[in-house]
């Protein structure tokens, strides 16, 4: 009975040990951090403005389809003609539509499919806008609007912002 007893004994004791050991171990290798939380904030006036505009095909008077080529023609010349750069003016979207194709289906026994392509164009000064929309023709114009801002320099002023919130 007295060697179970000190066997018992002696298997508690190195258990407190073990445990005791392995505390100071997990303690020591724990990272020490400092959380810190801050705001900045910085009004900037935007120097890239993103322009979304989307052309589509119409029939004119004559019934005569206006191809899509052309009004592509037309905003590319006009783009040219307000000194926008080519990297600035890119293709965002292309797809197409074919309204009320039961009815004139039914009526001519035909089917026009009429395209429709969005452009981006990147602006450096909001006036480019106005001289733009002068050279276009209107009934090619679906859909026109300021698609985003931005800055040149955001990401300066991020990092100043985030050496100021600290």
């Amino acid at each position: 009975m007295k060697t179970i007893t000190q066997y018992i004994l002696i298997g508690l004791l190195l258990s407190t040990f073990h445990t005791s050991a392995h505390a100071q171990t997990s303690a020591s290798e724990t990272v020490k951090k400092i959380e810190v939380y801050g705001s900045a904030e910085e009004e900037v006036t935007p120097d890239e403005i993103f322009f979304s505009i989307t052309l589509k095909e119409y029939l004119n008077d004559d019934k005569k389809k206006v191809s899509i080529d052309k009004l592509e023609r037309e905003l590319y010349n006009a783009v040219r003609k307000i000194d926008i750069p080519e990297e600035d003016f890119q293709i965002e979207n292309v797809f197409g539509y074919n309204y009320d194709w039961q009815r004139r289906d039914k009526k001519e026994g035909r089917q026009d499919f009429l395209a429709q392509k969005q452009y981006r164009i990147k602006f450096g000064e909001l006036g480019k806008i106005n001289r733009l929309f002068a050279y276009l023709d209107p009934k090619g114009i679906q859909n026109a609007n300021i698609s985003g801002y931005s800055h040149s320099s955001i990401e300066q002023y991020r990092r100043g912002l985030k050496i100021q919130a600290l």
